[in-house]
């Protein structure tokens, strides 16, 4: 609860990159001891969310330039993902992304949608394909961008429309990968983060800066 609350207020901007957090501000407003509060910020600064020096922590953000970067490089990983996995994607695979993807379709039907949860299976449906390829250094770098990028993943899922239209582009990307399609596959997903990257630079981004 605390590290989903420390999330919610960087993506809401009430935490700016460079800012100093203030633990005994935190302690009053989540009417919780500094432990728990300690444990949520050394896991967002695992993730590369936060930085610590000596006994403080401040925000840690990404500038405009690096998350385009990052998107580029994850679509250049992800597409070839796509393509090597409609060769070789397995059965269970196949099963799992649909399981994936039946569970981010009810859970964006629920009157409250936790953009972190959509993210988070978002993630695990991109993060099946890539290891289904069986490349442990793609599994790695993509993991690494995908953690790299995660306040403006959750960002994303904030809007209704682009979480229904991330289900579209999914379900198209898991039939390429079924029907072994790989070139289909590939086109799909590239096309997938780029039309992510448009939605990241004309309403995210303006958001966070």
């Amino acid at each position: 609860m605390v590290y989903n609350e420390i999330l919610f207020r960087i993506i809401a901007g009430e935490m700016r990159p460079g800012q100093t957090i203030n633990l005994d501000k935190l302690e009053k407003t989540l009417g919780k001891s500094r432990t728990p509060i300690r444990a949520a910020l050394i896991a967002l600064e695992c993730e590369g969310l936060i930085s610590r020096s000596g006994r403080s922590y401040s925000v840690v953000f990404l500038n405009k330039q690096e998350i385009n970067d990052l998107y580029v490089v994850r679509r250049v990983i992800e597409a070839e993902a796509a393509k090597i996995s409609a060769t070789i994607c397995s059965a269970e695979s196949i099963y799992e992304l649909k399981s994936i993807l039946l569970k981010i379709g009810k859970t964006i039907k629920k009157p409250y949608k936790d953009p972190i949860k959509i993210a988070d299976m978002s993630g695990n449906f991109h993060k099946e394909i890539v290891a289904s390829t069986g490349n442990l250094f793609m599994c790695k770098y993509a993991e690494q961008i995908r953690t790299m990028l995660r306040i403006v993943r959750v960002s994303l899922y904030t809007s209704m429309e682009r979480s229904e239209n991330d289900m579209k582009e999914h379900a198209k990307v898991l039939d390429a990968i079924e029907m072994g399609d790989p070139k289909r596959a590939w086109k799909e997903m590239y096309n997938h983060e780029t039309r992510v990257l448009e939605y990241v630079n004309q309403n995210v981004i303006p958001k966070l800066f």
